[in-house]
């Protein structure tokens, strides 16, 4: 979970750069899991790495059955400064494996 965490803001970060902000840009964040445990076992770094950058977004956790993916555990969906941004698998970058 912590991997996908990861993953998941440094790709949010690529997204943003390219359109001139970073993560403190970021003013909401919806997360979507199927392991709320997991996702909450993870949960203090990633928000770490946020408030580093001076990122508190509102946010958004919703415990679901399943995602679009068997092999994803969670997803991440960011809007910042007028751009909203969907951190889906491509986004995320990541793969089946």
């Amino acid at each position: 979970m912590a991997a996908q965490w990861n993953k998941a803001l440094d790709n949010l970060e690529t997204v943003l750069k390219q359109a001139g902000m970073d993560l403190s840009n970021v003013v909401r964040l919806n997360y979507y899991t199927t392991d709320v445990d997991a996702f909450m076992g993870a949960y203090e770094a990633g928000v770490s790495r946020l408030a580093q950058v001076g990122c508190r977004p509102a946010s958004t956790l919703l415990g679901v059955q399943r995602l679009f993916l068997p092999t994803l555990i969670d997803r991440a969906r960011g809007a910042g400064g007028g751009v909203g941004v969907v951190s889906g698998r491509a986004a995320l970058g990541l793969t089946d494996a």
